[in-house]
């Protein structure tokens, strides 16, 4: 059975964050400063939020606190930008979910060119900007012609035209299999390189 999910408030959060501020630099926003309902627009207004704040960041990487990392991811990812600089965006994760996460080709360094990254991935600032989400959109919503979703990768998948890599093995791992946006066998990688 699944636990609700937990809403903490502002003091809430301030008192389970406490030192956490002597290793992140933290900026607490209440929802009401983004005026967004839902995950993904959330993510879109908290990037924004960032390129705001830190006008000198070149990429977003879009995390997930369910998942396992490789401590190699980094290295990798930065590898695979390097190698595919023309790319729209970059993942160090190839979802089994290979409905909408395809993989059409591998290059010579073994890395995969595919259709969509699952959990947005990483990409240029510009990237991000030319997108244009607000936060304040709603749902993102790819039409069933087109494969179908209303997740923020799949949307970036339809909306915005370049190749999106994959390193030819994966260095994050899903661990969620039961939950709102995972099922089992779905959000799992395809060959995860353990520590």
């Amino acid at each position: 059975m699944n636990s609700p999910p937990v809403s903490l408030r502002p003091r809430q959060f301030a008192d389970e964050s406490r030192g956490w501020d002597e290793k992140f630099c933290l900026n607490l926003n209440v929802d009401s400063d983004f005026d967004v309902t839902g995950l993904d627009p959330l993510y879109a207004a908290g990037a924004n939020s960032l390129l705001m704040m830190y006008p000198e960041i070149s990429h977003l990487i879009f995390m997930q606190d369910d998942f396992l990392y490789n401590p190699e991811w980094l290295h990798q990812l930065d590898g695979l930008i390097h190698r595919h600089p023309e790319a729209t965006a970059w993942t160090v994760y190839r979802s089994s979910h290979d409905q909408h996460h395809k993989i059409l080709m591998r290059d010579s360094y073994g890395d995969c060119l595919v259709t969509s990254i699952a959990g947005i991935g990483t990409m240029t600032k510009e990237e991000w900007l030319a997108y244009g989400l607000t936060g304040k959109d709603g749902g993102y919503h790819v039409p069933a012609e087109a494969g179908g979703g209303d997740t923020i990768d799949l949307h970036h998948a339809y909306k915005r035209q370049g190749q999106r890599w994959a390193t030819g093995r994966d260095y994050w791992e899903g661990i969620g299999t039961d939950g709102i946006h995972a099922s089992a066998g779905v959000d799992r990688a395809l060959d995860f390189v353990g520590e």
